[in-house]
């Protein structure tokens, strides 16, 4: 049996007229091939799904006639653990769950109580008991978390994350984590990343995946399990956008898909046995992109916009000289500002290939002291 993991499907825009307009439009046709008849589908679902409600006041409110999920039957899980869900309140994003839900869609990662929302969602396939949990973090979602007595999403902070993997594990054999976070269009996760990725693995997760970046991020094994920190758009339209001053006006456009906001990685995991004896034996990865068509189709990784062999290289190779940098049950900070009429929160610590390592150190020290050299050595050659 297999698990093909999806980035962020968000339905709005063309995606929604292309759904109710043309009846031979499919979103997933381009990636059929891929998938068993047993398999299990899973994707971020990027966007609200529902008529009730009115739009929060922030940069862009996402969501698409309920009419859309009766063709997305295909998908086996969709994720809620985002910074949209919740766009046009409570009502909706509750109505969201249970639309998909009537659809034979499960879900995970928005509940009516924070218990609720970090609840795992089991589902029994091949005779095993595959486990989904979701997680948001602050930094994408300022205002839309769930509380012990308010709905929401599940926040991203170590104790929840730790407390929840445990609550998991005894009930089921493969557990995915799946995590909304990372700086919008940055194919780097920052060092937080890279930290509570790692500790989500020790405390007994099998999967970690992300998105949110709308990019593309890096993915390495660790411990013998797979983390890949973002997996892009699977399918995203262009985004109208507005932004609202102090003194309540309003500037607004639209903001436009580049081309590596329109690729994304399928991850296939394979897995092996039933029951406690499962386990992921062996992980595909299919980069995809979508063209005017809105269909994404598998590409070679070759022609992905950047050089993600690279990039995980260099990854590696921060991890080697840096794991002290990468321990500790610490939270993630933020810094917060004051943004759009709101509070916006972004990560303290940088991307892994802008933060100094000691060879970065040493390298300024050693050009510093040749620069030094350099200059005494002219002045000696002109008093000469």
């Amino acid at each position: 049996m297999n698990i093909l993991v999806l980035g962020d499907l968000c339905l709005c825009g063309d995606v929604e007229r292309n759904v109710l307009n043309n009846p031979q439009y499919d979103p997933f046709d381009g990636i059929r091939h891929l998938l068993g008849e047993d398999d299990l589908l899973v994707a971020n679902i990027e966007c609200a799904t529902s008529s009730l409600g009115e739009p929060k006041v922030k940069y862009a409110t996402l969501r698409a006639d309920p009419g859309v999920v009766g063709r997305l039957k295909r998908l086996d899980v969709g994720i809620l653990g985002n910074n949209h869900v919740g766009d046009f309140g409570d009502e909706a994003a509750q109505d969201t769950r249970q639309t998909l839900e009537q659809a034979g869609i499960a879900t995970v990662g928005w509940g009516n109580s924070l218990s609720e929302a970090m609840k795992p969602n089991i589902i029994e396939r091949g005779g095993a008991r595959i486990g989904f949990l979701c997680f948001s973090c602050l930094s994408t979602n300022g205002r839309n978390y769930a509380t012990a007595d308010s709905p929401g999403v599940a926040p991203i902070s170590t104790k929840l994350l730790h407390q929840a993997i445990l609550g998991a594990k005894p009930i089921c054999d493969v557990l995915v984590t799946y995590m909304h976070w990372g700086k919008e269009q940055e194919h780097e996760p920052v060092v937080d990343q890279l930290r509570v990725a790692r500790r989500a693995i020790d405390w007994g997760a099998d999967i970690v995946v992300g998105c949110h970046a709308h990019v593309v991020q890096t993915y390495e094994e660790y411990r013998g399990r797979w983390i890949f920190y973002g997996l892009g758009n699977f399918l995203f339209s262009d985004v109208f956008w507005r932004k609202t001053q102090v003194d309540g006006t309003v500037e607004s456009g639209v903001h436009k898909q580049n081309p590596e906001n329109k690729e994304s990685l399928a991850v296939k995991f394979t897995l092996d046995g039933s029951g406690s004896s499962c386990s992921v034996e062996q992980t595909e990865i299919y980069p995809l992109m979508f063209g005017n068509d809105l269909i994404p189709r598998r590409i070679g990784i070759e022609e992905l916009t950047f050089d993600i062999n690279k990039l995980n290289r260099k990854q590696a190779r921060y991890v080697k000289f840096n794991r002290h940098r990468l321990e500790g049950n610490q939270e993630i900070c933020y810094e917060t500002s004051f943004h759009s009429c709101y509070f916006v929160h972004k990560y303290s610590s940088c991307a892994f290939d802008r933060e100094r390592t000691i060879g970065d150190r040493l390298r300024r020290f050693l050009r510093r002291i040749l620069r030094k050299v350099k200059y005494a050595c002219s002045l000696l050659s002109v008093r000469t």
